[in-house]
């Protein structure tokens, strides 16, 4: 069964400094997957987290 998704979106976070990007990281860390429980009961298929360079 193949499932198309109807929307995709993305949000772009700048950081002033590389310890509040590196505290976001860690929050992510801390709460996502409690996080993504709750978005895949309102059928979010996949959340990504990249990181690049500055």
């Amino acid at each position: 069964m193949e499932i198309k998704a109807s929307l995709m979106t993305y949000n772009t976070f700048t950081f002033k400094t590389e310890a509040q990007m590196l505290l976001f990281i860690r929050m992510w860390e801390d709460n996502g997957t409690a996080l993504f429980d709750k978005l895949k009961k309102n059928d979010v298929l996949s959340f990504v987290l990249i990181k690049y360079g500055m």
